[in-house]
């Protein structure tokens, strides 16, 4: 049987696959990723806990994002916010896969 009778069905599935194949390849990767931006994050909030405010008194004309009066802050929310929506669309989708309805707890 050639390809050109193979039903659609097939074909979006093997289709489906691959995606998930690439997506699978991303996702192994992404629990190291957020372990190494973690520990930069925490890295930046020591520093912005500690030395930050001295440094922006001492060099208020300096051109470094980190210097600006929300640069740390608004990413430091951004990153939380991130692994919150992380966390809740994981645990969503693993109640999905593992046949539980989405509500409950």
């Amino acid at each position: 049987m050639s390809n050109d009778n193979v039903p659609e069905r097939i074909k979006q599935a093997d289709s489906r696959l691959k995606y998930i194949t690439s997506a699978n390849d991303r996702l192994e990767a992404v629990g190291e990723q957020m372990t190494e931006d973690w520990v930069q994050l925490s890295k930046l909030i020591e520093y912005y806990e500690s030395q930050w405010g001295a440094d922006m008194e001492r060099y208020p004309h300096a051109h470094y994002g980190v210097l600006s009066e929300d640069g740390v802050w608004n990413e430091m929310g951004r990153f939380y916010e991130a692994l919150k929506e992380i966390r809740d669309v994981s645990t969503r989708i693993v109640r999905e896969y593992e046949g539980e309805e989405a509500g409950e707890a």
